[in-house]
């Protein structure tokens, strides 16, 4: 869990687009593994809003 965490937070202050989103997608395979489904759909939403630039 805890590494999913560092993960979330990397990918939130990564400087590029591409490393953000590659932190992120680990984050997330992390929580989907784990069965974390409340923290998957916040990852998934920070992934979004990576995407679109936010």
């Amino acid at each position: 869990m805890q590494i999913g965490e560092l993960l979330t937070r990397l990918g939130t202050v990564a400087s590029d687009k591409s490393r953000r989103m590659e932190y992120l997608q680990r984050a997330l395979s992390v929580f989907r593994e784990l069965g974390a489904k409340s923290r998957m759909k916040d990852v998934q939403t920070q992934v979004h809003n990576a995407v679109m630039g936010r």
